[in-house]
């Protein structure tokens, strides 16, 4: 027989002393929690997963480096970065000395290739020191440290 009474959410069998289980109670009790579990654990706005997780509760990486000079400098996240952005502490984003341009800065986004001044591929990230005509990319002079902020 059915308890007298049931729980107030799931209605689940809620038995008093002269009430009399059976294995039906029990079985019916038992799907109406697994029901309400599996809707529960698998609503994605309840319920992240590692890698949601991640960019939830560390949306980013920063790092403060120093340049070296190397025309081409890689820097390899655990993660791959969804952008990444890089500039001259201290600089501005641009500047112009007599006729050229000098590039601090550099943003580059998964997907989109290379941009001005570095490129982001998977997890590899790579700044540029190099002068291309009039516009020289000022991102890894050992003259300056960056800031790069990656992600996730």
């Amino acid at each position: 027989m059915a308890s007298t009474n049931r729980t107030e959410h799931y209605m689940l069998n809620n038995w008093i002393g002269t009430d009399q289980p059976t294995r039906s109670d029990f079985v019916r009790d038992n799907i109406l929690i697994d029901t309400a579990l599996w809707h529960h654990t698998a609503d994605p706005y309840l319920h992240l997963s590692d890698p949601e997780k991640a960019r939830v509760s560390d949306p980013y990486v920063v790092q403060v480096i120093q340049g070296t000079d190397e025309e081409y400098r890689h820097i390899t996240f655990d993660f791959a970065p969804k952008m990444v952005i890089c500039f001259t502490i201290g600089e501005a984003a641009a500047e112009k000395d007599g006729n050229i341009m000098i590039n601090n800065l550099g943003i580059a986004a998964a997907g989109a290739g290379s941009t001005r001044g570095c490129e982001l591929n998977g997890t590899s990230f790579t700044m540029l020191q190099r002068p291309q005509g009039v516009i020289v990319d000022n991102l890894n002079s050992s003259d300056y440290q960056y800031v790069i902020v990656a992600f996730r």
